[in-house]
């Protein structure tokens, strides 16, 4: 019994197995026992000789790394060394100016010298140097240029040094704020894709890239040394990354709403100090910083970010015209740049009722050319007669930034003065100036850029997005005017649904036909949705025996859908809330916008906008040409003149409307203020920066 017990008796702690040396053989290791290869000269181990057979021994694995990681680094100590290389050559130029000056002391004539070249340093003073910081007319600079001496009595002596220019005008300490560091860029192969898919969207982006110069740059691998330009590319990842189905994209790599987050969210780092002036790389970050913060659940930032942009535009003199200078492909970006920043500005203040901070006549810069890139060099920014040009509604967008100004200043007048009864003409007449305005600037759309539903070309998708940008506009200039007490008030509201029940359609079409999300497509959805769910609740409020129902609400429908494809197809997070809105406002079942079935009785949208075939009220004005793209100005046959509306334009407008129009109806009546409850409030609050 003891015996058996001891047979199964466990080993000794102080029992260890026969451990290899190191740099044991195939058989050996293979064979699982001690191999002392490693202590004998020939290099064979004794259990091989005995064997009779080869010791052979692999060698070790490499490990396989990265060459990228490698090449990124290269580059950065290259840049280092260039930078120590810059500094050495800075201090030997003190010293070769000190021998200089020690030389220039024993020689005659210096002080007739240093006169003749103070002089032409005046001459030669500029406010508008390239890549210097811009300075206005009331600086210091400009007193001194307009000033410039033709001769300086007052010469250094001749047993003093003269002064010299300055080397740098900032330490080195100030300059390596921005270290360089090693960013999330995406793979080569990745990378291409995504330019591929940025630059090839072009209807979806406003234009502030030069794409022949970007591709170099990156080829070149500037993004890896300077971290501006490091921004913009990985803004532009971030953006071309909502269009991408490769899983690299996602932050986690499921979330589709992830998508560029990891390109976006470090671009926070690269932000360049206050107290350094800006580049023209960092006034592209700013427009590609807009254009994907509107995707995301904060879009009220645009207006911040937009308004950083326009401030270091200015001090790099973007806001002003130069006459003398030639169109260059430097300038033109520039032109580019501003004018994409203006016109964000403009909407962001008009969606979220906040001041501009840019007025109209702080700048005086041409519009770009209307001429594609692959043009500039060729054809000198001149676009082949009768090659449509690709950006040619986004440059006849533009043109609406005067009317935007105007606008905004209207409806950022302060409680007090929208109650003074003695502002009241004030503000209609500014209404007046408003419409005229749209008017001229919708009639003055070129043939090329209307749009015809039943043809489809090159330029449909700018053709659609104009005709969207003069509803919305009238929806936004009159909205602010349908509850106030005044014979205004029914024309706005006129005006405003109907420009409502046509973007729905418009907005529909445009859905269906962008592979790709428009800036501020989803905004427009929703205020069209607005104005039909108040239009709905007014007819409420006045018809006990209303019925839901008709094509308020099959328009109301096309606006749900649409936002409903964007919060599915594009996971923006702000598409949920707004349709819940819109939902509890017009007192919807909530649910998915698809189970309303498709309209009956609807019209089918197949037809130019009458607009095209009956020419809006022109108040006067003439449409603005090429070269005229300012404010075209009040005239005085339209001074105290009512709003007009052209009635034969709202074909389906409803018979209560039509009488109110015609003044039949007390105004107080029709127009009472809309109460919501508190469920609703929290809605309007969820989805407030587009309401």
């Amino acid at each position: 019994m003891s015996s058996a017990s001891g047979s199964h008796r466990p080993l000794s702690k102080h029992f260890s197995l026969p451990k290899r040396l190191p740099g044991s053989c195939d058989k050996c290791k293979k064979r699982r026992v001690k191999c002392d290869r490693s202590l004998r000269e020939d290099g064979k181990c004794s259990n091989c000789l005995a064997l009779g057979v080869e010791c052979t021994r692999p060698e070790p694995p490499v490990k396989q790394r990265d060459p990228s990681r490698y090449t990124r680094r290269v580059v950065v100590l290259e840049a280092k060394v260039k930078e120590l290389q810059d500094q050495l050559d800075r201090h030997r130029a003190v010293q070769d100016i000190n021998t200089m000056a020690d030389s220039l002391e024993t020689m005659s004539g210096d002080a007739q010298a240093a006169e003749e070249e103070l002089a032409d340093d005046f001459q030669d003073l500029s406010l508008h140097a390239p890549g210097d910081p811009y300075f206005g007319s009331s600086s210091g600079l400009s007193f001194l240029s307009k000033d410039k001496p033709k001769e300086i009595h007052s010469p250094c002596p001749s047993d003093a040094p003269c002064p010299g220019k300055p080397i740098s005008t900032r330490p080195p300490w100030e300059e390596n704020l921005v270290p360089l560091i090693e960013f999330p860029f995406p793979e080569h192969d990745l990378l291409m894709d995504l330019m591929d898919l940025y630059f090839n969207q072009r209807p979806s982006h406003l234009p502030v890239l030069y794409q022949p110069h970007f591709r170099r740059d990156v080829a070149q691998g500037r993004h890896l040394l300077e971290p501006s330009f490091a921004g913009v590319v990985l803004l532009v990842c971030a953006i071309a990354s909502r269009n991408s189905s490769d899983p690299r994209v996602l932050s986690d790599g499921t979330t589709k709403q992830t998508a560029g987050w990891k390109y976006y969210s470090v671009t926070s780092r690269l932000a360049r100090p206050v107290h350094l002036s800006p580049t023209l790389d960092d006034i592209q970050m700013c427009c590609l910083l807009v254009e994907f913060t509107l995707t995301t659940s904060n879009p009220m930032a645009c207006w911040t970010i937009a308004g950083l942009g326009l401030r270091y535009a200015v001090q790099l003199g973007l806001h002003r015209h130069r006459p003398n200078e030639p169109r260059t492909v430097e300038s033109e970006v520039k032109a580019r740049v501003f004018w994409v920043l203006l016109f964000y500005e403009r909407c962001t203040s008009m969606y979220t009722g906040r001041p501009l901070s840019f007025k109209e006549e702080d700048y005086t810069t041409h519009l770009p050319a209307q001429c594609d890139e692959k043009y500039w060099v060729s054809h000198n920014f001149v676009q082949p007669e009768g090659v449509p040009c690709q950006i040619s509604g986004f440059l006849y967008t533009f043109r609406l930034a005067p009317i935007m100004a105007k606008v905004v200043d209207l409806l950022s007048l302060p409680k007090s003065s929208k109650k003074d009864d003695a502002s009241r003409p004030k503000q209609v007449e500014s209404l007046v100036i408003i419409d005229s305005m749209l008017n001229a600037w919708f009639n003055g759309i070129p043939p090329q850029l209307r749009w015809d539903p039943s043809v489809e070309t090159e330029l449909s998708s700018s053709a659609r997005l104009l005709l969207l940008g003069f509803y919305n506009a009238q929806i936004l200039t009159h909205r602010a005017f349908i509850n106030r007490p005044g014979p205004e008030a029914i024309t706005s509201l006129v005006i405003c649904t109907n420009a409502a029940r046509i973007s729905s359609h418009v907005i529909e079409q445009i859905q269906a036909k962008e592979p790709s999300p428009i800036f501020f497509f989803n905004i427009a959805a929703f205020t069209c949705g607005t104005v039909i769910v108040a239009n709905m609740r007014k007819r409420r409020q006045m018809q006990k025996d209303y019925v839901l129902g008709g094509h308020d609400l099959d328009n109301l429908y096309r606006c749900l859908r649409v936002l409903r494809d964007s919060e599915t197809r594009f996971e923006f997070p702000l598409c949920g809330e707004m349709i819940r809105t819109l939902q509890v406002l017009a007192e919807l079942p909530i649910g998915d916008p698809y189970q309303r079935p498709s309209p009956t009785g609807a019209k089918t949208f197949t037809t130019p906008p009458s607009g095209y075939i009956r020419d809006p009220i022109l108040y006067g004005l003439p449409p603005p040409t090429a070269e005229e793209w300012t404010d075209p100005g009040l005239l005085d046959a339209n001074l105290g003149v009512p709003p007009q509306v052209d009635m034969s334009l709202f074909q389906d407008v409803d018979m209560w409307l039509e009488d109110s129009a015609s003044g039949n109806t007390n105004i107080n009546g029709i127009l009472p203020q809309m109460e919501f409850s508190e469920l609703e409030g929290q809605y309007i609050a969820s989805g407030w920066p587009y309401a």
